[in-house]
C-alpha cells in the first residue's frame, strides 16, 4: 500500500500507568498502529493509527451496474415513446444514475483520494486570496460543531485570533464550567494544537485552501501559560501532506 495516498483515522485511549502494554496489544490486534505515546502522573495517553478501508471491489460493480440500467432505461424511453423533447427527458431520468455514481465515488480508495486532492489544490490555487476572516471562520466553525457535539475542549475555546499567519487559540475551562484540573485530566493532547489543527490538517478542499495561509498554531491558556504549538510543517506531517 502506497503510504502518499493512504487516509488514517485516529484514536487516543487514555490507559493505567503500568498497563500501557496490554493497551497497546489489544488495539494492534485491531489493526491499529501506535503513533505517540504521552505518560502522566496516574495514566498514560497512547495515539493510534490505521488506514480508512476502501470500498469492497464488489460495491463499486454493484454501482457501476445500476449506472448501466440506468443508461438503458433513458434510450429505451425515448425510443419507444417518441418524446419530442428526448434531451429534458434524459436529464430527468438520469437522476439515479448520478446518485449512484456518487455513492461509489464517496469512499476514499486510494485512487479516488489522489484525484481528489489534485482537483481540490487546483481549485485552491483558481480561487480568490485567503482573507484572515475566512481563516477565522474556519476554525470558528469546527469548535461550534464540535461543541454542538459536547467536546468539552471545544466548549472551553474563548478566543480564536488569526494574525500574521499565526492562528492563536486561548482555552478557558471556566467557560466550559470545569477547573483547570479537570480540564488537565479531560484533556487527551499533550499538545492541543493537534485539537486545533483538525479543520486544516486533510486533504481536502477545506484544508488544501486554508492552510497554506496558516504558518502556525499556538494555543495558551487563559492565564497565558503555552498549552503548545505546531509549525506549518508539523501540520503537514499529521496526514502526510505536501503542501
Amino acid at each position: 500500500m502506497n503510504d502518499e495516498h493512504v487516509r488514517y483515522e485516529t484514536k487516543t485511549v487514555n490507559a493505567i500507568r503500568g498497563s500501557e502494554g496490554k493497551t497497546r496489544s489489544k488495539m494492534e490486534q485491531d489493526g491499529w498502529e501506535l503513533v505517540q505515546q504521552n505518560q502522566g502522573a496516574f495514566r498514560s495517553s497512547l495515539v493510534f493509527r490505521r488506514p480508512k478501508k476502501p470500498l469492497p471491489k464488489k460495491a463499486l460493480v454493484i454501482g457501476g451496474s445500476l449506472a448501466a440500467v440506468a443508461v438503458i432505461g433513458i434510450l429505451i424511453g425515448a425510443i419507444t415513446e417518441e418524446d419530442p423533447a428526448p434531451v429534458e427527458k434524459a436529464t430527468a431520468i438520469a437522476k439515479p444514475e448520478a446518485s449512484a455514481r456518487a455513492t461509489t465515488s464517496a469512499v476514499p480508495t486510494p485512487s479516488a483520494t489522489a484525484s481528489t486532492g489534485a482537483a481540490a489544490a487546483s481549485a485552491s490555487a483558481d480561487a480568490p486570496a485567503v482573507t484572515d476572516a475566512e481563516v477565522l471562520q474556519v476554525f470558528d466553525d469546527y469548535f461550534a460543531e464540535r461543541s454542538s457535539k459536547g467536546v468539552v475542549l471545544a466548549k472551553a475555546v474563548s478566543q480564536v485570533r488569526f494574525e500574521g499567519g499565526i492562528v492563536q487559540v486561548t482555552f478557558d475551562p471556566a467557560k466550559a464550567g470545569i477547573t483547570r484540573d479537570q480540564f488537565d485530566y479531560i484533556n487527551p493532547f499533550p499538545n492541543l494544537a493537534s485539537f486545533v489543527a483538525s479543520p486544516i490538517a486533510f486533504n481536502d478542499e477545506v484544508g488544501n485552501r486554508i492552510r497554506p495561509s496558516v504558518q502556525s498554531i499556538t494555543t495558551i491558556a487563559s492565564n497565558g501559560a503555552p498549552l503548545g504549538s505546531f509549525t506549518h510543517d508539523q501540520i503537514l506531517a499529521l496526514n502526510e501532506l505536501d503542501r
